[in-house]
């Protein structure tokens, strides 16, 4: 999972217009660093699932590292690997919980000007 940093306040302060040509901007960038197999699929207003078929969790890191390149903007992850027993609802919920952990841990840790 991919949830864009603070786009509530980007989306009030600049208007809905300029919030989704700011989503189209960054799913563009991040697709063009995405391998042949991967699928990005946006899931609801600023969150995006990705699903890399066959991959371990240390390349899906290294995957993330260059979408974090692609385009300057904040954004936090949760990174799971599937079960293969459970359901998508599962993997989601598990992937969601691994993203606000993420967001809670950016928020605690000062960030450079």
């Amino acid at each position: 999972m991919l949830d864009l940093d603070d786009f509530k306040t980007f989306n009030d302060t600049n208007g809905h217009v300029a919030g989704d040509a700011l989503l189209t901007e960054l799913a563009d960038a991040w697709r063009a660093q995405l391998r042949r197999g991967d699928v990005l699929a946006r899931v609801g207003g600023d969150e995006f699932a990705l699903l890399m078929p066959g991959t371990a969790l240390s390349d899906a890191a290294r995957v993330l590292e260059r979408l974090q390149g692609a385009y300057p903007a904040g954004w936090s992850t949760g990174a799971v690997r599937w079960a293969g027993e459970e359901t998508l609802d599962a993997l989601l919920e598990r992937a969601d919980q691994q993203l606000y952990e993420h967001k809670d841990r950016r928020k605690s840790v000062p960030q450079r000007r």
